[in-house]
Formats: structure tokens, sequence, C-alpha cells
């Protein structure tokens, strides 16, 4: 039997879930969550995410920007073989325990978020 591939989300340096791949549908990737210790600290931040994304039916607002580039600001993505993932754009619902996201080795191109120049974000 054939291992699923198993990615991993970061935070301050320790691993708080792995993404266990249950399919692939190029670009998007989903699978299943298992959340480790230390998620608690990010998972607001997907739950903002995903209720923004459900709520705007996928339409990228600048508010929906915010709430992304709070995610890239605070997780880091890891493919299996543990190299950091140099982009990536991440639902993950909590409540389902699943996770779909794209990804790529360059920076996507997105518009600016609504923040104010040079604002940052604290991570939990």
């Amino acid at each position: 039997m054939i291992e699923p591939e198993t990615w991993e989300l970061h935070h301050a340096g320790k691993v708080v879930a792995q993404l266990e791949v249950v399919s692939v549908d190029y670009p998007w990737v989903s699978a299943r969550v298992r959340r480790l210790p230390g998620f608690e600290a990010v998972a607001e931040l997907f739950r903002e995410e995903i209720e923004l994304f459900y709520q705007l039916e996928g339409r990228e607002t600048g508010e929906w920007i915010t709430a992304h580039d709070r995610i890239r600001e605070c997780v880091t993505l890891t493919y299996p073989d543990h190299e950091v993932v140099p982009e990536f754009l991440m639902h993950l619902d909590e409540a389902r325990e699943e996770a779909r996201w794209r990804w790529a080795e360059k920076t996507f191109v997105v518009p600016e978020s609504a923040d104010a120049p040079g604002e940052s974000h604290r991570c939990g």
C-alpha cells in the first residue's frame, strides 16, 4: 500500500498540523488535517479566513487578502520532503478537518491588502 503524502504546517518553529493528501486537482491539493499541539495559536487565523471565503463566495476582497496575509505571516508550509514551500494560498476548514491549497515556487501576485503600509500582524 502506498502511503499518502504528508505536508506540514509550522508556527514558531514547531509543526502544528499535518496535512495528509487525499486528492490533487491541479493546481489545488486537498488534505485531511491532523492538528497537533500548538495549532490553537493559529486556529483563529484560519477560522477568520475560511469564514470570509464562504461569506464572500471566493471573491478576493481587501478584507480576505488581509486574512490571507495574516496566515502567511504566521505559518510556514513544508513539502513532504520538509523543504519550505515558497508561496501558498490555503483554506483550512477546522470543523471539517480539511485543507485545500495551491502552491508555487514563486510569490503570487495579489492586489495590495487593505492594511496601512508597513502594518504587521501578531501571530498567536
